[in-house]
Parts: structure tokens; C-alpha cells; sequence
């Protein structure tokens, strides 16, 4: 009986098997007090269903031991209503998994609070698997360092209007600051910019005497220098 589940305190969810809370339902989950949910523990939530997490408020997340979010999956994040996140904190999301918090959507993301995002950055070594959409939100008031979120082309651009004496690069384009002045230095053939093979020489370590920067190899080096970036700039 899902009204019968307000009857359970923290206490009673600590001493229960963790196999007795898979037949829980979404109904049964949401009429829990919310400082009961602080009994369970990482193992109980593995074995709660994905979708039986859907119906969650805020205060459940709120009252969720932070060591418990380790049992968290990513088909649980799937489910979470974006409203029901606000309820978790910067220790929760340090305690979640990088594969499962790679399927955070972004309605979820633009209701994390700013220590909650604090701690995604914490727990996530690589956000190549993240979804764009997820990925912009994120870097949205920060710098961006990984391709596909800033703009290579405003990239290239801002490298051959800079002034060749300037000390200062910027990177409203979205690209490290340290890449921006390596481009600067690298040659550039102005008039192919902005099409499909813009002959940008010897930026990322080819044949710099061949025309085209993509040549064999190339796009594979690219990929290995930017898939290791983290997507936050540290902060100084």
C-alpha cells in the first residue's frame, strides 16, 4: 500500500534488505517522508527500479545520503524530474557515477544549483559522452575548451585578425587561451577560411609543408588532443 510507505521512518529503510526495496514503486517511493529517505544506502538504490525514481520530489534528494548517490544509475538520472534535482547538493553529485551522470539531461542540468555543478566538474574526468546540449549549458559562464562547443571557425578567425604584437587573446569563440596563441603563430592561408578545407598549417603537428592541415592523420590527432581536455578551465 503505497499510503502505508509515510508510516516508515529512516530507521526502518536502514534495517531493510536491500532486495526487499526492488518491488517499490514510483506511487510507493513518492509517499515516503522525506528525512526517511535518509536511511537508504547505495545498495538499496541499485536495486530500486529506474522508473520508480520518477515520482521523487526535491525533499527526497535533499534527505539522500550523499554515499547513498554512489547507488545512483544512469537509468535512475534518466528518470529523475528535472524539479527533483534541485534537491541535490554538491557531495551527492561528487558520489554519482561519471557513466551515470552522462545521461543528465539539460532541462535536469539548468535546475542543478551552482554547487551541484561545482561537483559534476569534480566527478567527471571527460564529457566526451555527455550530450552537446548538456556540455553548452554547462560551460555557459565559463570558458570552453572542448570542440563542437566552441566554434573552430571563430577560432581561426580571431587567430588571423589578432594583432600579431598583442600579448592578450581572448576566447569568446570558446578556445583555450594557450590553443588561441598556438594557432597565432601558426600560417594561414586567409582565403580559405570559412570553407570546407581551409588550409590552416601545422597547428596540430602536420606535415607543415602540405597545404591542407587535415591531411591523413590529422583529424585523429585532433581527436586525441581534445578528447582529454576537461571541459571547465581551472580557476586561477
Amino acid at each position: 500500500d503505497k499510503a502505508a510507505m509515510g508510516g516508515f521512518d529512516k530507521g526502518h529503510f536502514q534495517k531493510m534488505d536491500k532486495e526487499a526495496v526492488s518491488g517499490f514503486t514510483g506511487d510507493q517511493l513518492a509517499n515516503i517522508e522525506f528525512e526517511a529517505m535518509g536511511g537508504f544506502n547505495k545498495d538499496h538504490l541499485k536495486n530500486i527500479e529506474d522508473i520508480s525514481v520518477s515520482k521523487l520530489k526535491k525533499e527526497h534528494l535533499e534527505n539522500l545520503d550523499p554515499d547513498a548517490a554512489e547507488g545512483l544509475s544512469g537509468g535512475h538520472i534518466k528518470n529523475l524530474d528535472p524539479d527533483a534535482v534541485k534537491g541535490f547538493n554538491r557531495k551527492h553529485m561528487k558520489r554519482i557515477s561519471q557513466e551515470a551522470l552522462a545521461d543528465i539531461n539539460v532541462e535536469q542540468v539548468k535546475n542543478l544549483n551552482q554547487g551541484s555543478k561545482e561537483g559534476l566538474k569534480d566527478s567527471v574526468s571527460s564529457f566526451e559522452s555527455f550530450d552537446i546540449s548538456v556540455k553548452k549549458e554547462l560551460v555557459k559562464d565559463k570558458v570552453r575548451l572542448l570542440g563542437g562547443v566552441g566554434s573552430f571557425s571563430e577560432f581561426i578567425t580571431q587567430r588571423m585578425d589578432s594583432d600579431p604584437g598583442a600579448s592578450d587573446q581572448k576566447a569568446e569563440s570558446g578556445w583555450d587561451l594557450e590553443v588561441l596563441n598556438k594557432v597565432k603563430n601558426a600560417s594561414a592561408d586567409k582565403g580559405t577560411v570559412g570553407s570546407t578545407s581551409a588550409e590552416i598549417k601545422g597547428i596540430f603537428g602536420g606535415d607543415s609543408s602540405k597545404g591542407n592541415v587535415l591531411e591523413e592523420g590529422a583529424t585523429s590527432r585532433i581527436k586525441a588532443k581534445f578528447g582529454k581536455l576537461k571541459i571547465f578551465k581551472a580557476d586561477k
